[in-house]
């Protein structure tokens, strides 16, 4: 009877004391010695990290349980109900139950050179913080985006099978498996028939024998299939090959960093039960490169530039307020190609794609304007959202160096633009010359599907589109640009050092782009040039004009001022501590105060110390 009670005192209080532990203990803060921080670490390890090591998925169901701080975690294959597959996550999940913003950016921190050099080398590489992805792991919970009027949402019963095609070059190991691994997670398994992974010949030794031996170890129950190309294909050519090897009824071309999101797969493949010439796109949530933040996206459509390149445009007013109230599906001109269902035979009626474009750019519009002028239907379903990783610049070119984009474009302006491709070679005039291969195929598949000209997609689909020297068809359509939400002030005030009690002040006054800070004198008069705002985007505003605390990580440390843009490096993030709620400003490079503190040669500070600054809670205002 006491052992009994006893073993239940034991199962309520571990978890307890795990709660606190965890809500309590912040490794990033000073205020513990290091004979305490040591034993509560180990107390963590011993009381909730061990007996929790493996978790149980059950994804017989809607609702995916999060991960627990461990090292593997065990997935249920919805096939036969066994556990048959882990799932690799060598650092701790995000959060237990939810989504977290500040423990996103704390992932991030670089704590040594190490640190940054490894931060440094994989952004180089693939074009975003390739740091902070590996720290995330291969799964994560991300936040439900979706209009709350989505989950109420009834779809056909029998929906059609789905091969996922993924084609990558050189892509960064956690950022594809991640893809692939939130595909498993977040659908129903009977309607993946499969995930084909094609490899464009990439050179990275990790996405060679590696990414094989862990797909036949881990994902070989979930007809996870991966194709080495022996020849660099590019993008283009690349899907091409990769539909050749799928039996699914339904293509649905992903990109290779992406993370799919609650119920994202059955509104799009309803959409093409309704009608099979359906082309459907989910709405493309942001996945900051920076900082591997989830942004939530504003619904908008794809547009075009007469350069042929896309763009994405508000949504006339009254499919604004349809969708905002009912969530339904509606029309875009354009797609921007990286995601998107088609039924597969309607694919392979349609022309595919152009086999003589070569590696990427221009594939997009393409296949937007044949949907469109051949008898098609291009549409964005908003109650299916995908993040994608957006890059901060694309990390390789070209095999030959070669425009492929300009090239491609102009193939498009050949076949599809008629009488309207001189205003694409009036913005690209290195394209009247260009040798863009023959289009002597695509311009007969026009002719065999009897599509409409391009007057009739600009009078019928984009009648907003401003046409050089034609007057407006939509007047006012040029300047309906998507409004950028107001930020919200969480504080205002001087940004106080609290050890020192100085306050961050521009070098120059009045402060310009470029102007470095310090820590100088606070001025008890109402100094407009040391007053900072705090908004809800992660932004320290100097309150007199437009710019922002920016920092970077290089051998000065330096913090200066530039023209506000949220993101990157003018995050700077909050931390609550016990009863004590105080600003805890670390930038997302983890330049922090310290950075501050060695421009003024006022402080030195380890990687392990952190400075708090300070400023007072003011009411919640709008800020423009």
């Amino acid at each position: 009877m006491v052992t009994s009670s006893l073993s239940a005192l034991i199962v309520i209080a571990v978890p307890v004391v795990c709660i606190v532990i965890s809500v309590f203990y912040s490794p990033s803060t000073v205020s513990f010695g290091h004979y305490q921080t040591a034993l509560l670490e180990t107390s963590y390890f011993l009381l909730c990290v061990i007996p929790y090591k493996e978790v149980l998925i059950d994804s017989k169901n809607c609702d995916h349980h999060s991960f627990t701080k461990s090292d593997s975690v065990l997935v249920k294959n919805r096939k036969n109900g066994k556990a048959t597959s882990n799932i690799n996550n060598p650092h701790p999940p995000l959060s237990l139950h939810h989504y977290s913003e500040v423990d996103t950016f704390m992932l991030g921190l670089l704590e040594n050179k190490n640190d940054q050099m490894v931060k440094e080398q994989g952004t180089k590489d693939h074009g975003f913080n390739l740091f902070t992805s590996d720290k995330i792991g291969l799964y994560r919970n991300i936040p439900d985006t979706r209009n709350a009027i989505c989950k109420d949402k009834v779809y056909s019963k029998v929906l059609p099978t789905t091969s996922v095609v993924i084609c990558f070059y050189n892509e960064a190991w956690s950022t594809l498996l991640r893809s692939v691994h939130s595909i498993l997670s977040r659908t129903p398994l009977e309607l993946i028939k499969e995930i084909i992974l094609l490899d464009d010949c990439s050179s990275f030794d990790h996405l060679k024998s590696p990414l094989d031996e862990y797909i036949q170890a881990n994902l070989s129950d979930y007809d996870v299939k991966i194709i080495h190309s022996p020849d660099r294909l590019g993008l283009i050519r690349a899907r091409m090959e990769g539909a050749k090897h799928a039996t699914g009824e339904v293509l649905l071309f992903l990109d290779s960093h992406i993370e799919v999101g609650e119920n994202w797969l059955p509104p799009l493949l309803d959409r093409i039960v309704r009608d099979r010439k359906s082309v459907v796109i989910p709405v493309v949530d942001t996945i900051e490169g920076e900082t591997m933040i989830y942004k939530k996206a504003n619904l908008v459509r794809g547009g075009f530039t007469w350069s042929l390149l896309h763009n994405w445009e508000q949504l006339p007013l009254n499919v604004m307020k349809d969708v905002e109230t009912n969530s339904d599906p509606f029309m875009s001109p354009t797609m921007p190609g990286g995601l998107f269902a088609i039924e597969r035979n309607y694919f392979y009626e349609l022309g595919e794609y152009d086999r003589g474009m070569d590696i990427w750019g221009g594939e997009n519009m393409e296949i937007s304007f044949r949907i469109w002028q051949c008898g098609g239907w291009l549409e964005i379903v908003p109650c299916s959202r995908i993040g994608h990783v957006f890059r901060q610049f694309r990390p390789y070119a070209s095999p030959n160096g070669e425009d492929t984009t300009t090239r491609n474009a102009a193939r498009v302006a050949h076949v599809w633009l008629d009488d309207y491709k001189k205003h694409f070679f009036n913005l690209r005039p290195g394209a009247r010359n260009m040798d863009f291969g023959d289009v002597s195929d695509r311009i007969a598949l026009r002719k065999k599907l009897g599509c409409k000209s391009f007057e009739w997609f600009l009078e019928n689909i984009h009648p907003e589109q401003i046409v050089p020297g034609e007057k407006a068809k939509v007047p006012g359509a040029y300047f309906r640009r998507f409004p950028r939400p107001k930020a919200t002030t969480l504080a205002e005030g001087y940004l106080k050092h609290r050890n020192s009690k100085l306050c961050v002040t521009p070098d120059k006054i009045p402060p310009t782009k470029g102007t470095l800070l310090s820590l100088q004198e606070c001025h008890l008069s109402d100094d407009e040039f040391m007053k900072f705002i705090l908004t809800d985007d992660y932004l320290l505003k100097l309150s007199s004009n437009n710019l922002c605390l920016e920092s970077r990580g290089n051998k000065q440390q330096e913090v200066f001022l530039m023209k506000c843009a949220p993101g990157g490096m003018q995050t700077w993030i909050q931390i609550k501590w016990v009863y004590f709620t105080f600003l805890h400003f670390i930038s997302s490079d983890n330049s922090v105060s310290r950075a501050l503190a060695s421009h003024t040669k006022l402080l030195r500070s380890s990687p392990s110390e952190v400075e708090i600054f300070s400023l007072p809670t003011s009411h919640p205002a709008v800020i423009g």
